[in-house]
């Protein structure tokens, strides 16, 4: 994919979200609607991080009010258990999903390590499984939803992000809402990127598509 069909995929599907942090208005689907569900949640979710499912109570409910047949979970528990080799765990499945799964913040709960004896097999599976073996893997996950200003702010101990933030969305606010801002936008009319330069005082004679690729080509990404 090159630059400009990047630029072009992330100007259509962010500009509905960013800069709220977290889903509020929107249909969190929405740029999606041509993926297969599953899909469409995985990408989704890769891209904005979060929750994008409900809470287990909602499934849970759904299906005390009949709305989820007992018949229909076996048989999409069963396809998913027949596709990852644990074709014979339906029982077990069903237990987890129907009983433990609406409790598992509660189970984890500290206060019930001191009622309870640690499972002494499972608590080396998961201490060998640990992603914090893996220095690399652990700073990928943690860095993964984070811009390039937030790792430069957790690692330096500065404060770039709200600074930055802040002068962006003043910068959108002027642009985009001509009517509602107190604020003047006299560039309006040389387009978004040709009065951003001006507005951040920035030194480039092409366009957004140039500029985003000598960026790159700077921090060697």
């Amino acid at each position: 994919m090159s630059i400009l069909e990047k630029l072009n995929a992330v100007k259509d599907t962010v500009a509905n979200y960013w800069p709220i942090g977290e889903f509020v208005y929107q249909n969190p689907l929405r740029g999606f609607e041509h993926l297969h569900f599953k899909e469409g949640l995985t990408q989704a979710q890769s891209l904005y991080g979060g929750n994008v499912y409900m809470e287990p109570s909602y499934y849970i409910n759904l299906k005390e009010e009949g709305k989820i047949s007992l018949d229909a979970l076996e048989k999409n528990l069963q396809r998913l258990l027949d596709e990852n080799d644990y074709a014979s765990y339906l029982e077990e499945a069903k237990t987890f999903m129907l009983e433990i799964s609406p409790q598992w913040d509660g189970l984890r709960s500290y206060e019930a390590l001191k009622t309870y004896d640690i499972d002494d097999a499972l608590h080396s599976h998961l201490e060998q499984a640990s992603i914090y073996w893996d220095k690399y893997a652990w700073v990928k996950k943690l860095t993964k939803q984070m811009t390039l200003y937030e790792v430069h702010d957790a690692l330096f101990g500065s404060s770039d992000k709200e600074l930055i933030e802040k002068d962006v969305i003043e910068f959108l606010a002027r642009f985009l809402d001509k009517a509602q801002t107190t604020l003047s936008m006299e560039d309006r009319d040389r387009g978004m990127f040709g009065a951003f330069k001006l507005y951040e005082d920035i030194n480039h004679d092409g366009d957004a598509q140039s500029y985003v690729e000598k960026l790159l080509e700077k921090l060697k990404v």
